[in-house]
């Protein structure tokens, strides 16, 4: 009597995807990957043959063969997100770069996001670094809206404004002495 956990053994596309990553481990079951069982029994299909964990077996899919085959690659979205995040957190350190960084923040976590979706697909890795570029991207973004928050409230007040003048004033006319003093030598 067939268990709940059997798994159909029609050789099309959708059993083979449920099998994919899977290796036989002598028992008639398969195990994941990872080595978790996956408690399903399934029947080979001839196909190529490829070298994974625990040994050489047959590829059942071409979706299986094309992630054994290859290498996984990571996700430009992602690797365009930490970079991106990076560069908008060290605007924004500088602060006169700061509306730069709120930019590059904003392009990070679009990227980000893009990342984060394409390492959900088969072979595509990148998660990490898609999460690490959103972080520093919202870091930024924080960092640069704190800034313009803080110069918009420093600069609509009258007194702190008359003091930059004053003191701009002050450095102007010391200035001004200094140069007629190196004039007359």
């Amino acid at each position: 009597m067939p268990s709940t956990h059997d798994v159909p053994e029609a050789p099309n596309e959708r059993a083979g995807a449920q099998r994919l990553g899977s290796q036989d481990t002598g028992t008639g079951k398969r195990r994941g990957l990872f080595g978790r069982d996956r408690g399903a029994r399934t029947r080979d299909v001839p196909g190529r043959r490829a070298d994974v964990a625990g040994g050489e077996r047959e590829l059942d899919t071409a979706a299986e063969r094309r992630v054994a085959t290859r290498p996984a690659r990571t996700s430009a979205a992602a690797a365009f997100a930490l970079a991106l995040g990076t560069a908008a957190l060290l605007c924004v350190l500088v602060i006169v770069l700061s509306p730069v960084g709120l930019v590059l923040s904003v392009l990070g976590l679009i990227f980000g996001a893009v990342g984060l979706r394409a390492s959900k697909k088969i072979g595509i890795t990148g998660r990490g670094v898609a999460i690490s570029g959103v972080v520093l991207s919202v870091l930024a973004l924080i960092g640069s809206i704190a800034i313009a928050v803080g110069a918009t409230f420093f600069l609509n007040n009258d007194n702190a404004v008359e003091r930059i003048q004053t003191q701009l004033d002050h450095a102007k006319d010391k200035l001004s002495t200094q140069v007629d003093k190196l004039n007359q030598k």
